[in-house]
């Protein structure tokens, strides 16, 4: 797997630890519960880890997009963000460190707030992260649209295939019809 494909495995992970982490803490405060804090520390030390890795695999993945002035805007954002988010999560991982993982008993509801925080951030965050790859098409190879006889309809006719922001994109049936004629892929007849 190339290596700019991997933003979107890491970055899943850092955000599960994050806000499982968050749940948890609120969880544990309300119910009193340390053995809860300790396993939101733990979530928070993991999610911190895969959050450098997220940053970096996001870095080099920018270097491998197509950008347009839309896209490198709502990039710029998500970028923005995410440094945003290490902060965050540094800043409380720097905090339970010095508390020895334990949750802080002063300042309890500004650490919840900065959570809660960070948790907002991140799905903002996602938004635009989404936005990029589903309504801009970031990331999104067009070879194998057309290489692929599964947008055909049963019949052989070509396929419209939304590629977001209202944009289609006609996949050629006459160019698969000719590879499927040569015998190099094969469309399930219809009899």
């Amino acid at each position: 797997m190339e290596i700019n494909l991997w933003h979107p495995v890491v970055n899943h992970f850092t955000i599960a630890l994050i806000i499982f982490g968050v749940f948890l803490d609120i969880i544990a405060k309300l119910f009193r519960n340390e053995k809860l804090h300790f396993a939101a520390w733990l979530n928070l030390l993991f999610g911190a880890t895969a959050g450098v890795f997220t940053i970096i695999t996001g870095l080099i993945a920018e270097d491998h997009i197509r950008q347009s002035e839309v896209v490198y805007g709502i990039l710029e954002k998500h970028e923005t963000i995410g440094f945003v988010i290490l902060g965050l999560v540094v800043i409380m991982l720097m905090w339970r460190f010095f508390l020895r993982g334990k949750f802080p008993g002063r300042g309890a509801a500004f650490y919840i707030l900065l959570s809660v925080s960070m948790v907002i951030l991140i799905t903002i965050n996602g938004f635009y992260g989404g936005e990029m790859v589903f309504k801009h098409g970031v990331a999104v190879g067009t070879k194998s649209l057309t290489d692929n006889p599964s947008f055909l309809d049963r019949k052989g006719n070509s396929s419209r295939i939304s590629m977001g922001d209202s944009s289609w994109l006609n996949v050629k049936a006459d160019s698969l019809r000719e590879k499927v004629s040569a015998g190099k892929q094969g469309i399930p007849s219809e009899e």
